[in-house]
């Protein structure tokens, strides 16, 4: 639909039903502060994302343009539930393998779908993500700070990461330039804390700084936010988006001098200067646990776990598998460890298909002011935590970038003032 007065395209109101997802997940563990035994109100965003992919799914994925995408998602979803069958050998954990990778892969082609049809989706789904998580990170910074206190047994809700129930620590925090003790806010988003702390301070960037593709100040607002709370996560992984931050704006023209100061000034600190989060600095951190764990599990790895992966990890009440020599830490490489090299290969061809576009395209985006896309991506896929593309409550998000991504792909005039708007 196009408007005619300036032009721009405009959605029909009810495909923001797609959006369902992106604004509600973020509130799961909120949500479940009311009653944590509520299954109901634990499987509450899962039934909603169901309900938009099987409506958009019948509306959009017939005539979706990017076929050979959605064959490699179809097919990876395929050999996911085979090989959780092959590992788990118990019919029960289909259910939780649906829940746990299928649904948000099917969100993801649904919405790469519905993007084609209606092309505001993508920066409108960027909009929502940085208010709903904006007023999870404000909540946790109010709890956080004592001006209220959120009463709940459930972990995820706890005020400060290791924290326990009667107000003692079970370590004394991270420190702060080797000599502070400094505890770690909890930003009520779930585990993988400093992989979600990258992706929520890259939210508050753009909220904060991209005022052409994303204008007015509840944006500015909740941008700060964004950046406090998760500074406040002390996460040597904060670095991956600033780095991120400062290379691509960096190649799209902008500030270049600054940037350039900034960016050595960023890399002196982190190569040679003080340990800034923890007893050492981040290069050794991440050189003496994921490299070397990553090292270690390569070398002893056999034919079977190269080819099937180890199994999956299921960690929910009554469904329970933990495979012995699963690596947890090792971001999307999770697919490989869990479903082995075939299965990981299907689920990379989707991403370098994405990365391709993001190189390829990378002058229409800058023309078009949207490099906030090839940030929010790369930051998922860089980070080191866990395969954040397909983690709850960020793989909505995922799904809105990606789809934005490949729109640009076969579009020849894309920007916030035409092409994206919603």
């Amino acid at each position: 639909m196009t408007n005619k007065a300036d032009g721009s395209i405009r959605n029909p109101v009810w495909i923001n039903l797609i959006l369902i997802p992106v604004v509600f997940y973020p509130f799961m563990f909120l949500l479940r502060s009311f009653d944590s035994d509520s299954v109901l109100l634990s499987i509450a965003p899962d039934l909603l994302t169901l309900f938009v992919v099987c409506l958009f799914g019948i509306h959009c994925l017939p005539s979706m343009k990017r076929k050979f995408i959605l064959f490699v998602l179809a097919f990876h979803v395929m050999l996911t539930y085979i090989l959780v069958l092959y590992h788990v050998a118990d019919l029960r954990f289909l259910l939780i393998a649906f829940r746990q990778y299928s649904l948000p892969v099917l969100y993801i082609a649904v919405f790469i779908a519905a993007g084609e049809k209606y092309p505001g989706l993508p920066l409108s789904a960027v909009k929502h993500s940085i208010i709903s998580f904006g007023l999870v990170c404000l909540v946790a910074l109010l709890n956080f700070f004592e001006f209220f206190r959120i009463n709940s047994s459930l972990e995820a809700l706890y005020p400060y990461l290791n924290y326990v129930a009667d107000s003692q620590f079970q370590d004394p925090g991270r420190l702060i330039f080797g000599s502070f003790n400094f505890h770690r806010i909890n930003l009520f988003v779930g585990g993988a804390v400093g992989s979600s702390a990258a992706i929520l301070v890259c939210l508050g960037l753009i909220g904060f700084t991209q005022s052409q593709a994303i204008p007015g100040f509840i944006f500015r607002f909740f941008g700060i936010v964004l950046i406090i709370s998760s500074i406040l996560t002390l996460s040597v992984s904060l670095f991956i988006p600033i780095f991120l931050f400062l290379a691509i704006n960096y190649l799209a023209g902008v500030w270049r001098i600054k940037i350039s100061f900034v960016f050595w000034f960023l890399f002196l600190i982190i190569f040679f200067g003080p340990n800034i989060f923890l007893d050492r600095n981040p290069v050794e951190y991440f050189r003496s646990t994921i490299y070397s764990e990553s090292l270690d599990y390569l070398a002893n790895i056999d034919y079977s776990k190269f080819l099937l992966g180890v199994g999956p990890r299921f960690v929910s009440a009554g469904y329970e598998f933990v495979p012995e020599s699963l690596l947890v830490d090792v971001g999307i490489f999770r697919v490989f460890v869990e479903s082995g090299f075939i299965n990981m290969l299907l689920f990379f061809v989707f991403l370098i298909s994405a990365a391709y576009i993001c190189c390829a395209k990378f002058a229409l985006l800058v023309r078009g002011q949207l490099v906030l896309l090839p940030l929010i991506f790369f930051t998922y896929i860089l980070a080191m935590h866990a395969n954040m593309a397909i983690l709850p409550p960020f793989f909505p998000l995922f799904a809105a970038v990606v789809s934005g991504i490949f729109l640009v792909g076969h579009e020849s005039r894309v920007g916030v003032d035409g092409l994206y708007i919603s």
